[in-house]
């Protein structure tokens, strides 16, 4: 376990070393983890499905037995399969019933079988019947914003037999609910045995806003998802381009995830018509900015309005991106981009970052972590639109400047750390993807995360 007082004497280097190569963000072996706990590993609603399935993956891998309590991953049943992980939430499988129909009959089942399942994991802890676990280790919880307490219920169970729950804090408050929220999630903070953080910002926010000891907090980084086991060449950047039918000689600002208020998207748009109205067509190509992801219909409207009216200059791909077509659009892009309000951590920009991509985003703790300012990024100020127009708009200036006939054709696999830049450019843009090319550096791979996490398992083990 490692306290956040030690871990403030500790240099990122340190921190975020990375240990293994990746497959989908996935190490493709991990070290032995002789006696590592059993875990239920819950997230019913499936609500974080690609961290957790990395986490369960990469656990498994460091020798713990791992149980994924999880429902069906609905926008892709497949997804887990392909991971070989096989999510157990409980005996009942009402959606088995219906594969197709009215969607609000189907989220009502959905809901009505976690119920169930989580009431006959409850009976199997007070009953101890079955492979019982030494750790319950909980993601999200998204019922509690709603009022429904009963995963409480199951952490009470567990720790009416000795059993201790860690609870991962993706965020210190549900994004969009203020202070609504703050005392029941105040209780499950104060309800767990330990509390998982993925920087020292939040836990350091979390111990006093909450008045958690800093003992019963442990920073354990995000890792990358659907990272490529080699840093993309030109060669891959026409061949993503070619498939998802983007020009092939324009620069490429890429906006990608989830769509939600607290990702600035009203601000990148704003930023995005003050470079346009900057844009000397003697520069070069007019550059495109690639929106991807989907969202609340309000904020997919709003998009659709802004690229409506910038014609040629937005693409607003609004919907479900696949995993299978995750990678493509990070492999597309010249540019990434996170004008972000606020974040507790960012799985999009863990992704970004291993694909060695210069960065413009907003100056927000979390993102320091991992962002150095004319290094691998340039950072600006939250919502600010000129400022985040500056940014981008220096970026695609020298982007058209940059000498591409220099660029190395063939992809990048050792240690994902050498130069696929210009060699001869010694621009900004230029000089950011050469920081990007240390990322790996940066942030910290699953084999680590599954260890970190372990040793935490072991002392909440050992003193229960």
């Amino acid at each position: 376990m490692i306290p956040m007082n030690s871990m403030t004497r500790m240099n990122r280097t340190q921190m975020n070393s990375m240990t293994e190569e990746f497959d989908l963000g996935l190490p493709t072996a991990a070290q032995s983890a002789p006696g590592a706990p059993s875990v239920w590993l819950i997230d019913s609603f499936s609500f974080t499905p690609w961290y957790t399935a990395a986490l369960a993956q990469s656990l498994s891998r460091a020798g713990s037995t791992v149980r994924l309590v999880s429902g069906a991953f609905l926008r892709e049943p497949a997804y887990f399969r392909s991971l070989r992980l096989q999510p157990d939430a409980g005996p009942v499988h009402l959606l088995g019933y219906m594969q197709s129909g009215p969607l609000p009959l189907r989220r009502a089942l959905r809901i009505a079988e976690i119920l169930l399942n989580t009431r006959a994991l409850i009976l199997s802890l007070r009953d101890r019947k079955g492979p019982l676990p030494q750790i319950l280790h909980f993601q999200q919880m998204p019922m509690l914003n709603h009022g429904l307490r009963w995963d409480f219920s199951l952490i009470d169970a567990a720790q009416s037999i000795g059993i201790p729950v860690v609870h991962t804090v993706h965020n210190l408050l549900p994004h969009g609910t203020g202070e609504l929220l703050r005392s029941t999630y105040a209780d499950l903070y104060r309800r767990v045995d330990h509390l998982v953080c993925h920087s020292w910002s939040a836990a350091h926010r979390l111990a006093q806003d909450f008045d958690i000891p800093e003992r019963r907090i442990s920073i354990i980084p995000h890792g990358p998802l659907f990272a490529p086991q080699c840093l993309p060449a030109r060669h891959d950047l026409l061949a993503a381009r070619e498939r998802l039918q983007l020009p092939s000689d324009r620069p490429i600002v890429l906006c990608q995830g989830v769509l939600a208020e607290y990702k600035g998207l009203d601000v990148l748009l704003r930023a995005w018509r003050i470079c346009l109205a900057r844009w000397n067509p003697t520069a070069g190509p007019k550059p495109l900015l690639l929106i991807a992801g989907n969202g609340p219909r309000a904020l997919e409207a709003e998009v659709r309005r802004a690229a409506a009216e910038a014609g040629d200059s937005v693409r607003a791909d609004l919907r479900y991106i696949s995993t299978g077509d995750l990678p493509a659009y990070f492999t597309a892009a010249d540019i990434l981009v996170y004008p972000y309000r606020s974040i507790t951590t960012s799985g999009a920009l863990l992704t970004g970052l291993s694909y060695a991509r210069p960065i413009v985003a907003s100056r927000l703790a979390p993102f320091q972590d991992y962002l150095v300012d004319g290094d691998n990024a340039l950072l600006v100020k939250p919502e600010d639109p000129a400022a985040l127009a500056d940014s981008l708009q220096t970026l695609l200036l020298d982007w058209s400047r940059t000498d591409w006939s220099s660029m190395r054709t063939d992809s990048i696999c050792t240690h994902r750390t050498a130069a696929p830049a210009p060699a001869n450019a010694d621009g900004i843009y230029a000089r950011l993807v050469r920081g990007a090319e240390r990322n790996s550096l940066r942030y910290t791979g699953w084999a680590e995360i599954a260890d970190r996490t372990i040793n935490v398992y072991r002392s909440l083990a050992a003193h229960t």
